[in-house]
């Protein structure tokens, strides 16, 4: 069951949809971010940059999860998502990681376009895996 963080709906506070944004992201950085590191010395070359990533996608995720669920509170009257919910609410999340991580991506690489886009649409697709299983356990959890 799903608490109840307001008088007058569920919806989570902002300052929790930014904890659960934060969560996410560290896992994005220590599980999915080292499958684009070749070698150690990647590491400085991508800090800063990342580092602006990261931020963008946690604002991103905390702003869109919070519009998500008042979406579905103030039309649906309900938090509880459905799988065709939760799988709008992937596509739609990572419609704007693309949008956002694509011009952050281009300054990080010094490659070809098809390159880099091939690589945002790798990192958008294994962020996408990892966002729908762990949004759906901290449904369930909080």
């Amino acid at each position: 069951m799903m608490k109840t963080h307001t008088t007058d709906s569920p919806i989570h506070h902002f300052k929790q949809q930014l904890v659960q944004a934060l969560l996410l992201e560290a896992g994005i950085l220590f599980v999915i971010s080292p499958t684009f590191i070749d070698e150690p010395s990647d590491i400085n070359l991508f800090g800063g940059k990342v580092i602006i990533l990261l931020i963008a996608m946690i604002i991103w995720n905390a702003a869109y999860r919070f519009g998500f669920d008042y979406y579905l509170w103030n039309n649906k009257k309900t938090l509880n998502k459905t799988l065709s919910y939760r799988l709008i609410y992937t596509v739609l999340f990572q419609v704007g990681v693309l949008v956002i991580s694509t011009p952050i991506m281009f300054s990080i690489f010094d490659s070809s376009f098809w390159h880099v886009v091939t690589a945002d649409l790798w990192f958008s697709l294994l962020v996408f895996s990892y966002s729908y299983i762990t949004n759906f356990i901290y449904d369930r959890c909080l």
